[in-house]
């Protein structure tokens, strides 16, 4: 025993939610996200595959495709449309940034380091040209619907011990969609609610106490809901230091899972980081649907 007490320390990202996942244990996987590179300028932007709106129907032949051409370096399982794992055949040594630290910024600038990093980024380039010919691709653009042209591998290295900490000692409520903070919820047993719509925060909230709002994982369903945030923190706002004693914020940045603490009412720089990459996102998708097929290299 070396003294640290938290239950999740030495389980990386991709391992817990592939438990949650149903899939059988292997210290080896890595989150292997479906995502669409959209052209904007000189570079591409990451969007996750949610934002695109893609199907398990979608999704399977897309797989298939992958495994059958790189069946002697890894395999893909999938776990929902979105949610995609990796196994390599050798383990792969690199760190990666998490898709949602990822999500909005340049492919190019953001790319995996380590002694496999060259490798791996020359299985994406052939996965996006792969995928740029996939059929359910092509059926995909005569609809005017982003491509799938690429996977965003991470969510293998171990976390930092403070962040399964955080969550190990969560006070009363935790309010996240499903990504990491879900799955450290879930394998520790703490209580959690998806994040709610405008005008219900309040409903959701204990009587006293401190509350984790976990922002990190905004996806598709709250991409057109930009108003939800104004309200949030509208809400928020009034209840600090009142019926909330402390707001715990997290996001993902380039680098880990970030916790900034207010106690206070000043949300206003949260607020305008999120609206800025939500807009990102808008224009990048907008710029896509009015220029036609998105690059598929960096």
């Amino acid at each position: 025993d070396d003294g640290n007490t938290d239950p999740v320390a030495g389980y990386s990202v991709a391992q817990l939610t592939a438990a949650m996942d149903g899939l059988a244990a292997s210290a080896q996987w890595w989150r292997a996200d479906p995502v669409s590179l959209i052209a904007d300028r000189d570079q591409l932007v990451v969007m996750p595959g949610k934002l695109a709106n893609l199907t398990m129907a979608e999704a399977e032949p897309l797989v298939t495709l992958l495994n059958q051409h790189f069946h002697q370096e890894f395999k893909i399982e999938i776990a929902t449309p979105h949610r995609w794992y990796l196994q390599p055949i050798e383990p792969l040594q690199m760190q990666a940034i998490p898709l949602e630290g990822a999500a909005g910024g340049s492919a190019g600038k953001l790319q995996p380091t380590g002694k496999d990093a060259m490798m791996v980024q020359n299985w994406l380039n052939e996965i996006q040209m792969l995928l740029h010919t996939a059929e359910v691709n092509q059926q995909r653009e005569a609809v005017d619907q982003l491509q799938i042209n690429s996977i965003w591998i991470w969510g293998n290295e171990q976390q930092p011990v403070q962040v399964g900490a955080a969550l190990a000692q969560l006070p009363d409520l935790l309010l996240a969609d499903p990504g990491w903070a879900v799955a450290v919820a879930e394998s520790t047993g703490q209580p959690h609610q998806r994040l709610p719509e405008a005008g219900a925060l309040g409903e959701l909230l204990p009587a006293q106490g401190q509350v984790i709002l976990d922002l990190a994982g905004i996806d598709g369903s709250h991409l057109a809901q930009a108003d939800w945030l104004d309200q949030w923190f509208e809400q928020i706002r009034a209840l600090i230091g009142h019926q909330v004693s402390q707001l715990d914020l997290y996001s993902v940045d380039h680098q880990s899972w970030q916790l900034q603490s207010w106690r206070g009412n000043d949300f206003s720089g949260w607020k305008m980081a999120l609206n800025r990459l939500l807009e990102r996102f808008r224009s990048a998708r907008a710029q896509a649907r009015s220029h036609g097929p998105s690059a598929t290299s960096r």
